[in-house]
Parts: C-alpha cells; sequence; structure tokens
C-alpha cells in the first residue's frame, strides 16, 4: 500500500481521535500564538514545496517537508490527547506499576541509589534523555538525505501511531511515577538535574485533579508515565539507522543507554520501559504489513521490499 496514503489516513484519524478525546473529557484548545506560529510556519513551508515544480523535484526536499509536516501533526495530536486524558481522572496506577516492578525482580529506588554516587555517569544519561527528541529528527533527516521513502514513511507512522497510544494510556494507566511514588529522599535526589523525576508534576496534578480546563502548546511536560515515549523512542532510533554501518552501533548503545536514563530523569518504572518498547515494536510491524520494508542488498544498499508498489521501486531505484 502506498505509504504516503496510509499516513494520511493515520493522521486524520489522530486528529479525529484527539477531537473525541476532548469531547469526553470536556476539555478545551487553547490557540496561543505559539501554536499559530509554530504550525503556520510548517503549513506553509509545505504549502510553497507542494505549489513549486521546481523544488517538489527534489526527493529529498519532499521527504523531508513529508516528515516533518506529518511529526508536526503526530506529536501535537500526541501531546495535547496525553493531558486531556488525564481530565479523564482514573485512579492512579503506581502501586500496579511498582508491584509489576518487584515481580521483574528490579527496584528503581536501588538503582536512585547508586546512581546518586556517580555524577558522571548522571550526567550522561541526563544529556542523552534531553536530545531523544533530537535524535529522532535526526533520524528523520538520515532517511531523507538517503532517499529512503519507505523507511521515512515507516518512520512517521511508527512515531505517531506509538505516540498517540502511549498519551491515550492516560485515560486508564495515569501514574506520578517512581521518585514521587517511592518518596525517594532529597538527600539522593539533590545529586541528579534539578527536576528529576519530578519536572512533570505539578502540569499532571493539574489536569489530573480537573483543575485545568483547557490545553495549550506550553503546557505539553511528558506527562505520561505508563508506557514510556522515550523508550518508545529509543527503539525507533536503533530500528531506523540499523541498516547504516558504523552508525548502527553508535544507535544500538544510545537506546541502551536512554532505558536507564528514563528512570533517572522521566521517573519511570521498568514496566513502562518494557510497554514503550513493545509498542514500538508492534508499531514497527504493522507499518511493514501496511507500507512495505527494506532489505539490505550486496551493495550495502537497500532497496524495496516485494510489499511495496511498483511506483515506489521506480521512484527509489530513480533517486
Amino acid at each position: 500500500m502506498n505509504g504516503l496514503k496510509v499516513n494520511v489516513v493515520l493522521h486524520i484519524a489522530l486528529l479525529v481521535l484527539t477531537g473525541l478525546v476532548f469531547w469526553l473529557t470536556g476539555t478545551g484548545l487553547k490557540l496561543t500564538n505559539e501554536f499559530f506560529i509554530i504550525y503556520g510556519l510548517v503549513f506553509s513551508f509545505a504549502c510553497f514545496i507542494a505549489l513549486m515544480p521546481r523544488y517538489r523535484r527534489d526527493p529529498w526536499l519532499t521527504l523531508s517537508i513529508q516528515g516533518v509536516f506529518f511529526f508536526s501533526v503526530g506529536a501535537g495530536c500526541a501531546g495535547v490527547t496525553s493531558l486531556a486524558a488525564l481530565r479523564a481522572q482514573a485512579p492512579l496506577q503506581d502501586a500496579l506499576l511498582a508491584r509489576l516492578d518487584h515481580d521483574l525482580g528490579f527496584s528503581v529506588p536501588a538503582f536512585l541509589y547508586f546512581c546518586s554516587s556517580h555524577q558522571n555517569l548522571n550526567r550522561v544519561l541526563y544529556v542523552l534523555y534531553e536530545n531523544t527528541g533530537l535524535a529522532i529528527i535526526l533520524l528523520l533527516f538520515t532517511l531523507s538525505l538517503s532517499r529512503d521513502r519507505i523507511g521515512l514513511q515507516r518512520l512517521v507512522f511508527v512515531f505517531s501511531s506509538t505516540s498517540m497510544i502511549c498519551a491515550l494510556c492516560n485515560m486508564f494507566t495515569p501514574a506520578v511515577g517512581a521518585v514521587a511514588y517511592y518518596h525517594i529522599p532529597n538527600s539522593v535526589m539533590r545529586a541528579f538535574p534539578s527536576g528529576a523525576g519530578v519536572y512533570f508534576l505539578n502540569t499532571f496534578h493539574r489536569f489530573h485533579s480537573g483543575a485545568a480546563n483547557s490545553v495549550a502548546l506550553d503546557d505539553l511536560n511528558g506527562v505520561v508515565t505508563f508506557p514510556s515515549f522515550h523508550a518508545a523512542m529509543a527503539v525507533m532510533v536503533a530500528w531506523g539507522l540499523h541498516r547504516v554501518p558504523y552508525v548502527r552501533v553508535c544507535a544500538v548503545l544510545f537506546a541502551l543507554l536512554i532505558f536507564p536514563a528514563s528512570l533517572l530523569r522521566g521517573g519511570h518504572y521498568v514496566i513502562d520501559l518494557v510497554g514503550g518498547a513493545t509498542v514500538c515494536l508492534a508499531a514497527i510491524l504493522l507499518s511493514g504489513k501496511l507500507i512495505g520494508g527494506s532489505v539490505p542488498t550486496s551493495a550495502g544498499e537497500t532497496r524495496a521490499s516485494v510489499t511495496a508498489t511498483p511506483q515506489e521501486l521506480q521512484e527509489r531505484s530513480s533517486c
């Protein structure tokens, strides 16, 4: 199936789903200046490229604009939905998540106590966690530069569908996170960057209590605990770069380090990481079914799989 059509249908569905969540929870949307500036620039640039034949013929530019456009819509829908979903005021699920961690044989408090005495490790994990979104953007442009149309379309599908699934979970499994639930003492948390594990709590409580009844872009603050979208993005990076020699090793290492970084900075439970990775892997498999895939050739390049359309095969061979 054509990847562009799949993503158009997906993002229309995401917009409808976002509207449904807002309606069910009685949430409003504040259209601030930031909203008009960010989305006005994205939509204007996309329209400019679409209307200018000279630029429309450039595969790199076309793919980049498609990616940025869909990413903006998908991220925006998921971000505001995660906050509106909290207004369903479902019971906090921290006790369940902590119990599942115990069943897995992992203790987040013990991990935090260990990290509190390793400042260099803390700094590395903090920087990686804060730049996970940047890694996804770099992946998008890497796929655009390599003219990997199918790879980019699959990444867009995986990113947007995974982020929305994580956001919707706030309607059913909201949680304040491990740092707040276990009441990790300040004597330990002082060893970490300010706000580690609790930076989102003010926003979380405002929406979960019902005190906030409308969402603005500046409210977006990573309020989803289960499943972890940072863990999902880590899997995306490793998957998206797994065919690139040399870089694949760095991508896998980056992904592996994001998991402990999510416990430290994001205040996640281990089961959150398992959930995020599972959702992402499921989306990757589904994208392969709907859009197609690519396999290595003997020259180290990629070619479309038999599930790609003839038009896509011709486009890839001409790039």
